[in-house]
This record gives C-alpha cells, sequence and structure tokens, in this order.
C-alpha cells in the first residue's frame, strides 16, 4: 500500500545518504589535506553512476556494507566490490567508474 511505498522511499533516501557520506567521511580518498573539486567531483560521479545502476534492496546492501566503515581502504574496498559485481552482472561497462573501479 501507500504506507509501504513511503517507507521504502524514506529507506531509500537514507540509504543514499550513507552512501554519499561513506566517501566524505573519508575525505573522498584524498591523502592528505583537503580533497580537490575535482576530486570531490570525480568521486562523487562515480558514487551517482554506482547508484544509478543499483535497485533499493541492492542500495540498501551497499550502505550496510559501509555503514561501520571508517578506513579510505575499507570504504575504497566496498565500492571496488560493487563495481565489480555490476560490471560481471552487465549493468557497468569495465572502466566506466573512473575514480572507484580500480
Amino acid at each position: 500500500g501507500k504506507k509501504a511505498k513511503e517507507a521504502a522511499k524514506n529507506a531509500a533516501k537514507k540509504n543514499k545518504r550513507v552512501v554519499k557520506s561513506s566517501v566524505k567521511d573519508v575525505n573522498y580518498f584524498a591523502e592528505s589535506g583537503a580533497a580537490s573539486p575535482a576530486q570531490i567531483d570525480a568521486v562523487l560521479n562515480d558514487v551517482d553512476l554506482v547508484m544509478s545502476k543499483i535497485d533499493n534492496e541492492e542500495l540498501a546492501a551497499l550502505a550496510g556494507k559501509l555503514g561501520n566503515k571508517k578506513s579510505p581502504v575499507d570504504v575504497r574496498a566496498v565500492y571496488v566490490e560493487e563495481i565489480k559485481r555490476l560490471v560481471d552482472a552487465g549493468k557497468l561497462k569495465n572502466g566506466e567508474a573512473k575514480t572507484l573501479g580500480a
């Protein structure tokens, strides 16, 4: 019903926030100092790309994996794995996620 749809929409919003803040919390993988605008753009482009290719259940799973990750290495590993899964499933082309797909 309508309530379930609303709940699903709100859950998806919350999960998108988790996914987006996961890269923000590790300073967009900048080695030191502040991340450059170009670095932030590149990372967010890949995050948006990944989110555009997955459904709400996959989004929830991704958010769950990212929720407790605090180090850049761990966060990147989750994205690398997810991007690989999407490439294997034919939803992404190899190299399409330029920053996080390595």
